[in-house]
């Protein structure tokens, strides 16, 4: 179990290192966009009820 541990915490790590690369920002642009369509698909949902 502690080998799963070890192995969840080196991934975490790896994650955080690829977030904090400089093109990381090409990603953020994505997430507004994401965002974007996530809150005019909820205006739709409001307009159909």
């Amino acid at each position: 179990m502690g080998d799963n541990v070890e192995r969840v915490l080196g991934h975490i790590a790896w994650l955080l290192e690829e977030v904090q690369k400089p093109d990381s920002d090409s990603r953020s642009e994505e997430r507004v966009i994401k965002k974007h369509r996530s809150s005019s698909n909820l205006t739709d949902s409001v307009v159909k009820s």
